[in-house]
């Protein structure tokens, strides 16, 4: 499937190569604490806490065996990017 793709001949749709992509980018995106996140976007926890409460930044996920949240770099930079419109 790989080489397909690599000379375009994928029967994979747009929509789906661009979810495909957002996917990879996530599994190698790092991952971030909620202070680390909030340090990388510019704003204080509390804020980072009201942008996740008003839904301008996702929800942060969970890893397994693990309470804290942690948020992907690639989520915050779509925020980022978004704020700048």
């Amino acid at each position: 499937m790989l080489n397909n793709m690599k000379s375009g001949n994928s029967n994979i749709s747009e929509e789906g190569q661009l979810e495909l992509i957002d996917v990879i980018h996530k599994i190698t995106s790092p991952e971030l604490n909620k202070i680390e996140a909030a340090d990388y976007i510019g704003v204080c926890r509390a804020t980072f806490d009201n942008y996740v409460n008003k839904g301008l930044i996702p929800v942060g996920r969970k890893r397994q065996n693990s309470k804290e949240l942690h948020w992907y770099k690639s989520d915050l930079d779509k925020y980022l990017k978004n704020k700048k419109c």
